[in-house]
């Protein structure tokens, strides 16, 4: 069989087999290249839009100027203004949060009482600011006005 190429004429030959073997494959890892740079871009926008598909079905339904109660996988409630939302971490201010004080009454017996705690009136003490990880959270409710927490909140800043 003959080959015109650059007006010379090559012989197909088994001399010239390797060589067109190599050109071949060099064509096809040029192909490969040339249609994977799109193809990887073309992935990553998708990825890219996924991703803050999902940050915005994250429902936030937070009154700004009222307070919230974050339940914690562990059984721990903080109350709070919530700040921040990203979809991994809450930022709550304006912490408070609940402490089991034991009394002994003139019984002998003992009353498990539950106290307000304003966070920052620790030994440590913080501020009265917090960063949640979003995958500790149980479930966050809005705080009336009118709740007992609140009120209680109120007459700690007094």
């Amino acid at each position: 069989m003959f080959h015109v190429k650059h007006k010379q004429v090559y012989l197909t030959t088994l001399e010239n087999f390797p060589k067109m073997c190599y050109n071949i494959l060099c064509m096809k890892k040029r192909l490969f290249i040339a249609f994977s740079i799109p193809v990887i871009c073309i992935l990553i926008a998708v990825a890219m839009v996924y991703n803050y598909a999902i940050k915005e079905k994250t429902v936030q339904f937070y009154e700004p100027a009222n307070y919230q109660a974050i339940f914690l996988s562990n059984g721990q409630v903080y109350f709070g203004k919530v700040a921040k939302d990203s979809g991994t971490w809450i930022i709550l201010e304006d912490v408070y949060y609940l402490q089991n004080e034991k009394t002994i009454l003139d019984s002998g017996t003992d009353q498990n009482q539950l106290k307000l705690v304003k966070m920052g009136s620790e030994l440590h003490g913080p501020e009265s600011k917090m960063q949640i990880n979003r995958t500790l959270v149980s479930f966050i409710e809005n705080l009336r006005s009118d709740s007992k927490v609140v009120k209680a909140m109120a007459d700690l800043n007094k």
